[in-house]
């Protein structure tokens, strides 16, 4: 298990945990967000980045570790 925490305007804690699964490693992930005063407004705009910044960063990391081209890597291989 890893993990971290940040504090400011926006405060907010995550971890990761990884677990054996019958096909490699099971990854878990739990964000949690505070922000602060009026920043409270933005909380769903916050949380709509968030998840679609996680869901880029998984699908990349899932590319590197299965060895998978990413899209820089597959439009030079097609340029070759």
């Amino acid at each position: 298990m890893l993990t971290g925490r940040n504090t400011g305007l926006l405060t907010f804690s995550e971890t990761y945990l990884l677990a054996p699964a019958p096909d490699g490693t099971e990854v878990s992930h739990t964000v949690e967000v505070d922000l602060a005063g009026r920043f409270m407004l933005l909380a769903p705009l916050v949380s709509l980045a968030l998840r679609a910044q996680l869901r880029r960063d998984f699908a990349a990391l899932k590319r590197v570790l299965e060895g998978a081209p990413g899209p820089a890597q597959a439009s030079q291989a097609h340029s070759e």
